[in-house]
């Protein structure tokens, strides 16, 4: 009797164990799934787009250019490292057929430069004039022989940098994408026709002929016999956007820019250009989280969430801000997933597949700031290159919760990166950078709204854990009992 009382006590307490075991685990199962409402946003993605730039020499009204320089675009918008170059001799169609160059006479020869890249342009001319000899430079010679009849509307002479035979001009405005300088930086050339008696010596020779008459004979001697002119040309084009410090580095000239017009102008020093800072963002999206729990974005259309900003040069800068909104009647928490789609390095490579872009540095800046204006940083870096950004970047693909917005309230995430003029050089011409956000709102559907945002998981699995503990312990009696009446064997 005792013993079958003892067996009834030990049964109802193993079905107890197990009844309370289910309840725990069904507890935590459903607790754990059931507490929250997800929404997400559309993906919303910002590119940088770099434009390449190319300039060529014109000669007089002819349509092909003296010689060109423009970066190598491909069909696709791509590019490989290389550059589209080519030239042709001056003065080709100056002398009619036949016609022999006369010293001291005026010839009408036409310079003009042209833009014709993808982005407007600073440009200036270097004009080399010299003697050659026997095929070898001779600078006994002066080159200012060389009459240059120069423009002085449209070009600035260099007066410091300029020497008798090296001639440095700048055009003193932008030059727009497809044009040509207003006016020709060379407009006609002269050579003195004094080289023909320079240093000329002559030799005297008297005799008489058999009728007695008395001959006279000089014969002249010129040192320059056989002398020609040379005149080089070359033609440079620099970014119009900082493009005070552009000169400076690529060029080595301080220059000043007047903001409002463009106008170029040589100074001593280089002026100090104060560029106005940013009142608004490059780019601008509100995200809202409404009333009847959905977001509203469905109306934007691909090129809306798409924003690709063109034309940027090293030394821009770029910002976009996304406005995050809560209308709804509870307190929802936001979380966001951002990556970069594309750097600017990755998109152009060469005929080997190697990355023609490398090296470049930014200040890259990513923040969000929540409803009652704290700022949070994410990443800032004022000398960031491709790998740091990118180690910054990458954990930031899954989804992390920023902060909760009560009713009523907003919070905004903000990107501003900063293109590093020195180095970004050539080699970022033509490239595209691209980067994606996303945005997930996650709201309790029978939760009080208290703006607690306290994480309940952990709770949810200790009692899953809990439930599991009884559960063992359950098995682990009925095992025993079986052990006592023989129908469990152990070897």
């Amino acid at each position: 009797m005792d013993k079958t009382r003892k067996t009834n006590r030990s049964t109802r307490t193993v079905f107890i164990l197990f009844a309370v075991a289910a309840v725990l685990i069904l507890t935590s199962v459903i607790g754990g799934a059931r507490a929250m409402i997800k929404t997400q946003s559309k993906t919303y993605t910002l590119g940088a787009k770099l434009y390449s730039i190319g300039v060529s020499l014109m000669e007089n009204n002819d349509a092909d250019p003296v010689a060109y320089s423009n970066y190598h675009v491909k069909d696709d918008g791509t590019a490989d490292g290389t550059w589209d170059t080519g030239s042709r001799k001056l003065f080709s169609k100056m002398l009619a057929e036949g016609e022999n160059y006369n010293f001291g006479k005026y010839y009408t020869e036409e310079l003009y430069a042209k833009n014709t890249g993808k982005i407007d342009e600073y440009v200036r001319i270097i004009l080399n004039r010299y003697w050659v000899k026997d095929g070898e430079r001779d600078d006994s010679i002066s080159p200012e022989l060389i009459q240059l009849d120069l423009d002085d509307s449209a070009w600035i002479l260099d007066q410091k940098e300029s020497t008798d035979d090296t001639i440095i001009l700048y055009y003193n405005k932008i030059l727009p994408v497809g044009e040509k300088t207003s006016a020709p930086v060379l407009k006609g050339i002269l050579v003195n026709g004094d080289i023909l008696f320079m240093n000329a010596s002559v030799a005297t020779d008297t005799w008489k002929d058999s009728d007695g008459l008395t001959h006279t004979r000089r014969t002249y001697s010129y040192d320059y016999d056989g002398v020609t002119f040379r005149l080089e040309v070359e033609v440079d084009a620099v970014q119009t956007h900082n493009a005070a410090d552009a000169i400076d580095f690529v060029w080595g000239r301080a220059v000043a820019i007047d903001e409002a017009t463009g106008a170029l102008s040589l100074t001593e020093e280089k002026a100090e250009q104060t560029k106005a800072a940013k009142k608004d963002p490059d780019k601008v999206w509100t995200v809202t989280y409404t009333a009847d729990s959905k977001m509203d974005d469905a109306k934007l259309s691909a090129e809306e969430l798409y924003h690709e900003i063109l034309g940027l040069e090293p030394g821009d800068d770029l910002s976009c801000r996304i406005n995050l909104k809560n209308n709804n009647a509870k307190a929802v928490d936001w979380y966001m997933s951002t990556k970069i789609l594309q750097y600017l390095e990755d998109q152009n490579v060469d005929a080997d597949g190697n990355k023609v872009a490398s090296g470049g540095k930014y200040i890259f800046q990513l923040t969000y700031t929540d409803g009652n204006g704290k700022q949070t940083v994410l990443f800032d870096s004022s000398d960031a290159d491709q790998p740091a950004i990118k180690k910054a970047i990458d954990p930031l693909k899954d989804y992390f919760l920023m902060f909760t917005l009560q009713p009523g309230k907003e919070g905004h995430v903000d990107l501003y990166v900063k293109f590093d003029g020195p180095t970004l050089d050539n080699s970022y011409q033509s490239t595209l950078g691209k980067i994606q956000f996303q945005f997930l709102v996650q709201e309790p559907d029978d939760a009080p709204n208290t703006g607690d945002t306290m994480n309940a998981l952990p709770y949810f699995i200790a009692i899953g854990i809990g439930g599991l503990a009884i559960l063992g312990l359950a098995i682990a009696l009925v095992v025993r009992r079986r052990r006592e009446t023989g129908e469990v064997k152990s070897e």
